[in-house]
Formats: structure tokens, sequence, C-alpha cells
């Protein structure tokens, strides 16, 4: 499935994982995604195999959720990281870039969940200059992304 990065049995096995994949699973003890993605990819291939169109766009919404709550735990998973590494430079400016990066991500969604402008909020907390972010602002990344994504009650296993 392109970019996603897995073997045809994911999420029966999980080694050999590379790109998007390996986020995914990362993310699954706490969200539950990887069954969910898969699942979707396989019955929409199918979907695509037997023409039925309705069907193949009922597994691509599922997809495009699943993918974007991917992300969004991603970045929670770097904001923890970067919380506790807070006065490590070489940490915090890389885990910094790496939210910065999954942002990027969510703003190009034609479907996400998020708003432009709570994106825009979201990433005025990182700001541009890595070493003057605070642990409050990170706080604040989390948590809304937590709400806007229905993770608050697991933010914190990320």
């Amino acid at each position: 499935f392109g970019y996603f990065g897995v073997p045809t049995s994911f999420p029966t096995t999980t080694t050999g994982l590379v790109f998007w994949g390996k986020y995914c699973n990362s993310r699954d003890a706490v969200i539950g995604c990887n069954a969910q993605i898969m699942n979707a990819f396989l019955k929409g291939r199918a979907a695509i195999s037997n023409q039925d169109y309705t069907q193949r766009d009922a597994q691509r919404t599922i997809i495009r959720d699943t993918w974007e709550k991917v992300i969004a735990a991603t970045i929670i998973s770097y904001v923890n990281s970067t919380k506790s590494n807070l006065t490590d430079d070489a940490i915090r400016n890389h885990n910094c870039s790496e939210i910065k990066g999954f942002l990027m991500n969510l703003k190009y969604n034609p479907t996400k969940k998020i708003t432009l402008t709570q994106l825009s909020q979201i990433e005025s907390y990182l700001g541009t200059n890595f070493y003057n972010i605070t642990s409050g602002n990170l706080d604040n990344i989390k948590n809304e992304l937590s709400t806007i994504y229905g993770m608050d009650d697991v933010k914190n296993n990320l």
C-alpha cells in the first residue's frame, strides 16, 4: 500500500516495518490502530477490484481518519519525550523538528479533523526557536491535540 510500508501479513507480522507502518505500529498499543487501518486497506483494495466504489470510499475515510490519528499520536509522543528531555539540546531540538514535520502532515489532509486555525495555534506554541520552547507550551500542544483527536485518556501513555 505505497508508503504505508508493511508486509501483507500485517498486523500479525510486525517485523521489517518502514515508513508510516513503523509509526502506526509504535502507537498501536495505546490507540489500537494496526488492525483498523490494515483491514481498511484490504477491504478498500477488494472494493476497487469489485468496482464497489461506495465501499472503496468508506474504507478510504477509515484509512485517512486512522492515519491522521496516528500522526496526532506521534506528535504527542514526541511532546512527551521532549518534556522528559527539555534540557538536552540535541534531543529537544530533534523532537521539536519531528513535531514540526508531523504538524505539517496534518495541514495537507483534505478531510482533516483539525482546523487550520487550531493548527496555527498549535504551531505558535511550538514557535520557531526550539531553544525557547517551554514545558507549558508543550502541554498546550499535547492537550489541544489530544482533545481534538479524542485521546485525552491516553495522552500521557503515548
